[in-house]
């Protein structure tokens, strides 16, 4: 439900982009001498990934005892943010975008917390104009896979939005329904 299994997918795409970085680099040290890098297209099946990854969340409202929100609290209270900044930080084709709801204070901490960051933060909903930006054009859409997680309402909504897009195969909008 939720993140989670876009959580999984994320870390598992991440986890296999740095091993084959670690096997290129010993494959580098080893084949030195002659000036030919060997690889294989299973390796490198992750590489060229651009991931456009849309986070949205309500940002918790809960003040510490004392009343007092110490500076960048509010990102670390939103699940697995930190873990996905520092993922998608490393990857120049990934493109995170956090759409905040909650209190207006909140959500400007939150963005004042993640100004250094690689992260855009929207404070709002994600809209369908958000979607049609980051799927991108008819040609691209013919060539993505989108993964939709989250509540019911929502899920129901931007699945059936995305499949009736012009461009796009309806088989490649995949979603996890727990309902």
């Amino acid at each position: 439900m939720g993140i989670n299994p876009l959580m999984s997918m994320i870390s598992c795409i991440h986890a296999e982009l740095k091993e084959n970085g670690r096997r290129g680099e010993r494959k580098r040290g080893s084949k030195e001498g002659n000036g030919t890098i060997e690889g294989n297209a299973e390796e490198n099946k992750c590489e060229n990934f651009e991931v456009k990854f849309l986070y949205s969340t309500k940002v918790p409202a809960s003040i510490p005892a004392g009343g007092e929100r110490r500076e960048g609290e509010t990102g670390e209270e939103i699940l697995f943010l930190d873990r996905l900044q520092k993922i998608f930080k490393k990857r120049e084709k990934w493109d995170l975008q956090l759409f905040a709801t909650g209190s207006s204070h909140n959500t400007t901490e939150l963005s004042k917390a993640n100004a250094n960051s690689n992260m855009k933060t929207h404070h709002r909903r994600i809209s369908n104009l958000d979607i049609d930006v980051v799927l991108g054009t008819k040609e691209e859409k013919a060539r993505t896979i989108v993964y939709i997680c989250g509540p019911p309402t929502m899920t129901d909504s931007m699945v059936s939005y995305v499949r009736n897009l012009p461009g796009i195969d309806p088989s490649r909008v995949l979603c996890e329904k727990w309902w």
